[in-house]
C-alpha cells in the first residue's frame, strides 16, 4: 500500500492536536498465510483544544490502540477492535479525565480491498476517485463546535461501523474535520486554516510511507 500522512497546526490552537497510528498484521483474515497478504490498520485522532494535554491525548489513544491490536487478537474483527477500545477507555480517566476527541479506526484487507470504519465524532472519510470524492460518514456534532459524540474518559459510546471497498485505482482518505471541512469544503487555503487540519491518504501500490507533518503525530506497529 501506498500511504501517506499531512498534518499541519492550526494558526488558532497551541499545538497540532492531530495524531496517526498505522500497523500491519499478517494473518487478520480466514485464509492460509499463502493466500493472506494481511490487515493495514489505521487511526486518526483529532484531540479538542479543550486543556494543555489534547496533543498528547490524541497521540496516547491512536498509539495504544494500534499497537495493542497488532499484538494481540484484536484485529480479528470490528466487535473485537470495539472490546479493545473499550478497555482503554477506562484508563483513560488516570491522565485525561478532561479531555475528548473525534477518531476514525480503519481495518483494511490487503488482498480483497474489503475495509470497516469505526467513527466517533467529526473526522470523515472518502474514496477519492475520477470523479470527487463519495465521502463515507456522518459526523457526530451539531457545528463545527459541538460535537455529540465524542472519545471521553466518563463514558464509552459504541463507535459507527461502515463497510466499502477499495477500489484498485481509487484513493482512501481519512480526515480530521480542520482538512475536510475547513479546506475542502469552505476552500479556505492549507496556510490559512484556523483549525488542525490533517489526512491519511491510502492507494493499492508500491509499499511506501510518507509524512509532511510540523508535529511528531505519526506512529507505526507491526506483528
Amino acid at each position: 500500500m501506498n500511504i501517506s500522512w499531512q498534518s499541519q497546526q492550526g494558526q488558532k490552537r497551541r499545538s497540532n492536536n492531530d495524531a496517526v497510528a498505522i500497523g500491519y498484521v499478517e494473518n487478520c483474515v480466514q485464509q492460509t498465510a499463502a493466500e493472506s497478504k494481511g490487515c493495514l490498520l489505521a487511526i486518526v485522532v483529532d484531540a479538542a483544544e479543550k486543556t494543555t494535554r489534547a496533543q498528547a491525548f490524541a497521540q496516547h489513544w491512536a498509539n495504544t490502540i494500534i499497537y495493542k491490536a497488532t499484538h494481540t487478537s484484536a484485529y480479528t474483527s470490528p466487535e473485537l477492535l470495539i472490546e479493545l477500545m473499550h478497555g482503554q477507555q477506562k484508563q483513560l480517566r488516570r491522565q485525561y479525565l478532561h479531555d475528548i476527541a473525534s477518531y476514525c479506526l480503519l481495518r483494511l484487507e490487503l488482498d480483497s480491498g474489503c475495509f470497516q470504519l469505526l467513527n466517533i465524532g467529526d473526522c470523515q472519510a472518502g474514496i477519492q476517485h475520477s470523479e470527487g470524492i463519495g465521502w463515507l460518514m456522518t459526523p457526530h456534532h451539531i457545528n463545527q463546535h459541538y460535537l455529540t459524540r465524542s472519545l471521553n474518559a466518563k463514558r464509552f459510546l459504541r463507535p459507527d461501523i461502515i463497510e466499502s471497498t477499495l477500489a484498485k485505482n481509487d484513493r482512501l482518505l481519512l480526515c480530521t474535520d480542520g482538512y475536510w471541512y475547513e479546506h475542502l469544503q469552505q476552500k479556505n487555503p492549507l496556510k490559512q486554516l484556523a483549525d488542525d487540519a490533517s489526512v491519511l491518504t491510502i492507494s493499492h501500490g508500491a509499499q511506501c510511507l510518507t509524512m509532511e507533518s510540523d508535529a511528531y503525530n505519526l506512529f507505526a506497529s507491526y506483528r
